[in-house]
């Protein structure tokens, strides 16, 4: 009378009507369910059993979670944004291939990091667990807007406002929204920068081929105007560098910060360093590193940062590198948000071919910092990383050496005045290469110019004295 799973054998079912023909003749047996017993089972339970209240109101419950999953999950989607689905196992075994990267690696879009950092639910900062992701997504700030003599005087308050309005989350001045209907970030202050005196970060992200360097920026700052003023760059020696990161020496560091306060009367407004094989997008460690060495306020004490594209540049055919200013918000707990600003130029270092010697003007000191730096990097310790200057440049029409040169020529700028002076100074500064020549072209090394009036001079004097021994 039970079935072979052990339940009850129930006689209207078709394996006992299959097997005895029809249910009047299945034997009433132990075990075998009656009629009513049948009956009882078919019949439909009340709407109003307890049991069945308690069902619906789990189902209800379920749904209501369920739906607030969906909701939740589609509000993150609409600030994460990407089409990368890789699962784990590729992210864990890619971020193994950026630990030991060459520079033949490709580096992540930093949108892609959020949404895999926000999937994994990692309680990680992104510096961490995707340090050399780049960051595509940056935000361009809103254009600069000059303070009205009203708004001069609330600086204080408009901080406190922002602090407030944000929770603590980002340092002064950094957060404010142009609008509430707008999505964009106004820029706090403006950059103005002389092209001449970032000639030394340009000639400086030239020198290495293939690893990372850095440096400081100094200026001043007008905080009435809100003008920050870009006037000269120090380059620092690397305690480490590879081509995806760099680590300043500490000693130069100091020295270095101290000679831009006390010698040349500037402050440390900002750092620079090179992207020789990536854009010029700011990284996950950029974006770290920037954000722990702001000031607290930046409406009273600005803190920029610059990234080189030296050998990166899209400029193939011009070969001017590309420069970005930048800045990064701390918006969420383990997040920080790039902000790129929008800079103006001024001429603020004239060239004066003529003083391009040690005479203590402005322009020999300039020629005078880019000297001592190429003969920095023609010592022994850095023949690992020096750029040759005489290997062709990506398949360009120029090499590494002529690639420098016309990014030089192409950043300078000077009055009409001095346009044939601008020839005459990047030639004493490639001089200055070629005094080492050996050190910067291992291949196709030029030949040495030869002083035309001298080898007639010294023609004429062997042609007399082979005219007076006949």
């Amino acid at each position: 009378g039970y079935t072979l799973g052990g339940a009850a054998l129930n006689k209207y079912s078709s394996i006992a009507i299959r097997h005895f023909g029809a249910a009047d003749k299945v034997p009433m047996v132990d075990g075998v369910v009656s009629d009513q017993e049948a009956a009882d089972k078919r019949k439909t339970k009340n709407k109003n059993d307890g049991n069945k209240s308690n069902t619906d109101g789990k189902d209800k419950k379920t749904k209501k979670e369920r739906k607030k999953k969906a909701k939740k999950a589609k509000k993150k989607n609409k600030y994460y944004d990407s089409t990368d689905e890789d699962d784990d196992d590729d992210i864990y075994q890619e971020f193994n291939t950026l630990s030991t990267a060459t520079q033949s690696s490709t580096r992540r879009s930093g949108r892609a990091c959020i949404k895999r950092q926000r999937d994994r639910n990692l309680k990680e900062s992104m510096h961490e667990t995707e340090p050399y992701g780049l960051r595509t997504d940056i935000e361009l700030y809103a254009p600069f807007v000059a303070p009205r003599a009203e708004e001069t005087s609330e600086v204080d308050d408009v901080d406190a406002a922002v602090a407030d309005k944000t929770g603590g989350g980002c340092k002064h001045g950094s957060a404010r929204k142009k609008n509430k209907h707008v999505e964009q970030y106004e820029q706090p202050f403006e950059i103005v920068y002389c092209p001449n005196a970032l000639l030394v970060a340009d000639v400086h992200s030239h020198l290495c081929a293939a690893v990372e360097i850095m440096g400081l920026l100094g200026g001043t700052y007008d905080e009435a105007q809100r003008k920050l003023y870009v006037r000269k760059c120090y380059p620092i020696m690397e305690e480490a560098q590879t081509d995806q990161s760099v680590t300043a020496d500490a000693t130069d560091l100091f020295n270095v910060t101290e000679r831009a306060r006390n010698e040349d009367g500037l402050e440390v407004i900002g750092w620079y360093h090179s992207h020789p094989n990536f854009e010029t997008y700011p990284s996950n460690t950029d974006c770290h590193q920037h954000y722990m060495q702001k000031y607290e306020n930046e409406l009273k004490q600005p803190y920029i940062g610059l990234i080189v594209g030296s050998w990166s540049t899209s400029d193939v055919f011009g070969g001017k590198s590309e420069y970005r200013f930048f800045n990064s918000i701390k918006e969420y707990q383990y997040t920080y948000t790039p902000l790129q600003f929008t800079p103006e130029t001024q001429v603020q270092i004239p060239l004066h071919i003529d003083g391009a010697t040690d005479d203590g003007d402005d322009d020999g000191a300039l020629f005078q910092q880019i000297k001592q730096l190429v003969a920095r990097y023609s010592a022994l310790r850095y023949a690992l990383y020096r750029c040759d200057f005489g290997e062709q440049w990506q398949g360009s029409k120029f090499t590494h050496g002529e690639k420098l040169l016309h990014s030089m020529r192409s950043h300078l700028q000077h009055t009409e005045q001095q346009t044939s002076l601008v020839e005459s100074f990047i030639d004493k500064v490639k001089q200055c290469f070629m005094e080492n020549v050996n050190e910067w072209w291992l291949t196709n090394a030029p030949q040495p110019k030869i002083d035309l009036e001298v080898t007639t001079a010294e023609d004429k004097e062997n042609d007399a004295n082979g005219l007076n021994d006949n």
